[in-house]
């Protein structure tokens, strides 16, 4: 969504040979009664594009979920998924809120599906990060049962997939079969492993840990599978960030102050590294502290 505006990088850039399935992020949910609803009406429904016409009749959808139906026009095999929550939507508590009772998860998967109906949507992605409790858990798993039975009711096939943790702390959390049960596939966060939160600098999409700088790999993608193994392969699909981290640092598993800059390429000394021990590039500056 951001794109849009400080990048200006719209529907019409994406090159959709490259993708089966594209997820629009992120739609919000009203915290007191459970609605899933869209956070930006301007841009996904209603902002004019070039090959937007001024003139036609009725009640349309316009802005970025049209130009998606446009690309599906041409992309036949293409999917596109509404994507719920995501890391903002998730830590104002809106997720957690909008699902701590059966009549707000009701009314999250009518309303869920609803948009999913009118806007051609091909399913639906739920990104609740992260349920902090077994109840929480619970209810996640309710409201992914919810959004399946209502989507199976559209009389035709739709897709269900969640955002899923690395962190062996949050996948703790969740019942995985439980979820299992209602999903196509599972979407891992194999990202932002390290960054400015961080006490040491470390890559942040690593496969493997570091036994050499065990401080440079706090989680790793390899044992978050691990985690998952109850999961069939075939359902989990591994995301892998397309930016970089920087830190004001020594190097990689020493202490970090935050770059707020995201200096890039050579600028103010940062360049690319590759630790052969996690098969993963990592973006350091490495500025002595």
């Amino acid at each position: 969504m951001k794109g849009i505006y400080g990048r200006n990088f719209t529907v019409q850039d994406i090159d959709a040979d490259l993708f089966t399935h594209i997820l629009y992020a992120f739609a919000d949910i009203d915290p007191n009664t459970g609605e899933v609803r869209l956070s930006d009406p301007e841009a996904d429904v209603h902002k004019r594009f070039g090959t937007d016409s001024w003139n036609d009749p009725g009640h349309n959808v316009y802005g970025c979920i049209n130009q998606l139906w446009q690309l599906k026009r041409k992309h036949r095999r293409l999917k596109t998924l509404l994507s719920i929550g995501g890391w903002t939507y998730s830590q104002n508590e809106n997720f957690s809120n909008g699902c701590n009772s059966a009549i707000k998860r009701e009314n999250f998967a009518i309303t869920a599906t609803n948009l999913v109906k009118n806007l051609g949507f091909d399913g639906l992605d739920l990104d609740w990060e992260y349920p902090k409790s077994s109840a929480e858990a619970a209810n996640l798993v309710d409201v992914l049962a919810r959004c399946r039975r209502h989507l199976n009711r559209l009389g035709t096939s739709y897709e269900l997939s969640t955002a899923a943790p690395c962190g062996p702390a949050n996948i703790a959390k969740l019942d995985i079969l439980g979820m299992d049960k209602h999903l196509d596939f599972w979407n891992l966060m194999a990202y932002d492993f390290a960054g400015s939160w961080s006490a040491n600098a470390g890559h942040q999409s690593n496969i493997h840990f570091s036994s050499r700088n065990p401080k440079s790999t706090e989680f790793s993608l390899d044992a978050a599978l691990n985690l998952y193994s109850s999961v069939p392969a075939r359902k989990l699909v591994i995301g892998m960030p397309l930016y970089g981290r920087s830190f004001i640092t020594d190097g990689p598993g020493m202490p970090a102050q935050q770059d707020n800059q995201g200096r890039f390429g050579e600028n103010g000394g940062t360049r690319f590294v590759t630790e052969s021990a996690c098969k993963s590039p990592l973006v350091v500056a490495f500025l002595s502290v």
